[in-house]
């Protein structure tokens, strides 16, 4: 049996995401997974926000260099989607155990923290067979460079936000 996914209301309003967190079943924690996963995806369909409140008995508002990180997530989240989307995909692709689509669905599984260097070490040891595998492997290259540097990125704002946490 599979639990039952809850959809969890969202509105953007003036650059202010509200995410309605109290029946979602999770503790409302930005930084726990099930809300980095559940923020991202409203992000991916509302839009980048300024500011993010998690709705929950206790309303609690994120701003500045914490929504900064959490929209570079977002962002990597739609690459990622994007290089899976089903409709991008050949046939015969689509049945390759070293398709873009299956390598970064298996690393994004733990999202927000994928398993890059799995992608990485499969498409090094991966022989292409023929000019369209091999236009596929750079494609799914390029797309693990793109996460790859974004969240390099991400990783300098975190830094960079909790310097300034620190600073007297």
């Amino acid at each position: 049996m599979t639990a039952k996914k809850t959809v969890v209301k969202c509105t953007m309003d003036d650059g202010r995401l509200s995410i309605e967190c109290s029946e979602c079943g999770h503790p409302h924690d930005m930084g726990s997974r099930e809300c980095v996963v559940c923020i991202c995806s409203h992000i991916n369909s509302k839009g980048e926000p300024e500011r993010i409140v998690m709705r929950s008995g206790k309303d609690t508002e994120y701003s500045g260099d914490a929504v900064t990180v959490i929209n570079g997530l977002s962002r990597i989240d739609r690459i990622a989607k994007t290089v899976c989307d089903e409709k991008n995909i050949s046939k015969k692709c689509s049945i390759c155990s070293r398709s873009a689509s299956k390598l970064i669905k298996g690393a994004w599984s733990d999202f927000p923290e994928p398993d890059i260097d799995s992608i990485r070490s499969i498409l090094n040891e991966f022989d292409p067979s023929d000019e369209r595998c091999g236009e596929c492997i750079m494609h799914t290259y390029r797309s693990v460079e793109q996460i790859e540097y974004a969240l390099g990125e991400i990783g300098k704002d975190a830094a960079k936000a909790a310097f300034s946490l620190t600073e007297v």
